[in-house]
């Protein structure tokens, strides 16, 4: 183990891209030292996009969740070299930079005051510090027992597949998960094969059968302390420290800015109540009362408020007990569906397939189950009805995992992070209501410095640290995998650094 970093990031995607940027800004104002040496690993061929930005795994016609989108393969590319710039002004303050590519760590264990990282092919380098910044490769894709499902990415090898099967007349697709991943697999799918129902025919399920709502205008900036001060005459920073800023604070908050013109008297009863309202009917029907509604770029009050409260919302969680956790989870698919919504130019392209007879929705309330008949070679779809009978739907060739991912702990593909778990190093997120404890997911940061916390508590004065962000952090901050979130993270990261050095703790400063 002959080299020796004073802080290996683990992944190059936007994660380790906005640590970068914190640490270059912290050099460059003295806060860290110049002669900071930096080991970046990441398992590509290139650093900079991110899965979910990077041109292998994503096409052009994939649009970004905004109100003004971006072609997320075309951010993709401009994402390798601007991460490139960065390394190179990084080492212009004097770092030092090392970026292994094609190296995938599967091991971290403690050695000394710091860490030894292992790759696969069982080089070990030192490390005083870490941060994860591996990002969503770190979840597992959600899909039943059993079934034999494609994922959405790489998006050629699906299309490679969907249209073998389609030229063989069995074109019939089902895409679970009703958010923005299937939404992609939908308008994608549609794009390559041509929408032809005679051809491809692809049916969305979910619990609800519910889509994403649609973008106006892209929302003007919101100010939480003004909403607070409306609704309860104090700042948010007011609420905090006098303990009031729990979950019926941030729904009254929202509910308050999403109805600022309409006065009190017409606020709903429950934010679980009005996204309900938001989101009901028939899925078909919905969308095109959600394109007249969002026509001409109308800036929406309701969306702006629920879109500028996500940094709120995930600022306030770590402080929320548990109750107040359970109840966000219970309605936080329908929130984000609103909050988060699909660019128009989507919207307007799922609302003429269904009206072409390619795409219909189905939900799935009570649960469902698919068989793979492999004598057939296809998969047969059964819906669990209110009295608990199970009943065919439908029978497909093709399943398509896009329901998002497993952010559980126990769940992860990631050989890094079940050999952190094994040893109590990376630990689960749990909140306890009625009886049961539910894992949050990601794993246990301080929510104030995003440093683990392991089975033994917090290190040591003077032991080397391990850092978590972005995706990781899902279950301690609900917002984790937004650029602004990932910002923040870095910034509470280099933060604590910085204090590391001024303790006499590292030679950071």
């Amino acid at each position: 183990m002959c080299v020796r970093d004073d802080l290996a990031v683990v992944g190059g995607g936007q994660s380790a891209k906005y640590l970068l940027l914190a640490l270059a800004h912290a050099i460059a104002a003295g806060r860290l030292t110049r002669e900071l040496r930096i080991g970046i690993y990441e398992e590509g061929e290139a650093c900079g996009p991110g899965w979910a930005w990077h041109p292998a795994n994503v096409d052009d016609i994939h649009l970004s969740s905004l109100a003004s989108p971006a072609q997320r393969a075309a951010v993709g590319r401009d994402e390798l070299l601007r991460f490139e710039r960065i390394v190179a002004f990084l080492r212009e303050l004097g770092a030092h930079v090392d970026v292994r590519c094609a190296t995938h760590v599967v091991a971290i264990d403690r050695q000394g005051a710091g860490w030894c990282v292992t790759d696969a092919a069982g080089v070990t380098r030192g490390a005083r510090d870490v941060v994860l910044a591996i990002g969503h490769s770190a979840f597992a894709e959600r899909r039943p027992d059993g079934a034999h499902c494609m994922p959405p990415w790489p998006f050629d090898a699906l299309c490679a597949r969907t249209s073998g099967l389609a030229r063989a007349g069995r074109g019939d697709v089902l895409v679970l998960g009703g958010y923005l991943t299937a939404v992609d697999v939908v308008t994608g799918l549609a794009a390559r094969l041509g929408a032809d129902p005679a051809r491809l025919r692809m049916r969305v399920l979910s619990r609800t059968g519910e889509l994403p709502k649609v973008w106006g205008a892209e929302p003007p900036s919101f100010d939480a302390d003004a909403a607070a001060c409306r609704a309860f005459g104090v700042t948010i920073s007011r609420l905090r420290t006098t303990g009031r800023l729990g979950f019926e604070a941030f729904e009254r908050i929202v509910l308050d800015a999403a109805h600022a013109g309409g006065g009190t008297r017409g606020l709903p009863a429950s934010l679980d109540e009005w996204l309900r309202r938001l989101c009901a009917g028939d899925a078909a029907q919905r969308l095109k009362v959600d394109l007249a509604e969002t026509a001409g770029g109308a800036v929406l009050d309701w969306q702006a408020a629920l879109f500028g409260c996500l940094p709120l919302l995930s600022e306030a969680f770590p402080g929320f007990d548990d109750a107040d956790k359970l109840r966000f989870c219970a309605l936080r698919s329908r929130y984000y569906r609103a909050a988060m919504p699909m660019a128009r130019e989507n919207a307007c392209r799922l609302d003429a397939l269904f009206s072409s007879g390619v795409l219909a929705t189905m939900a799935a309330p009570a649960g469902y189950r698919i068989e793979h008949d492999t004598a057939r070679d296809v998969h047969r779809l059964w819906l669990r009805d209110a009295a608990g009978t199970d009943r065919v739907a439908g029978e497909f060739a093709l399943v398509v995992a896009a329901a998002g991912p497993d952010a559980r702990l126990g769940c992860t593909p990631s050989p890094l992070l079940r050999h952190l778990r094994e040893r109590n190093v990376a630990m689960p997120v749990w909140a306890c209501g009625e009886g049961k404890a539910v894992e949050l997911g990601g794993v246990r940061v301080d929510p104030a410095t995003c440093e683990m916390v392991s089975a033994d508590g917090m290190p040591s004065a003077g032991d080397g640290r391990m850092f978590a962000m972005g995706p990781l952090v899902v279950g301690t901050f609900p917002d984790a995998q937004s650029v602004g979130h990932i910002a923040r993270d870095a910034e509470r990261i280099v933060g604590r650094l910085s204090m590391l050095g001024a303790m006499g703790e590292r030679r950071y400063t």
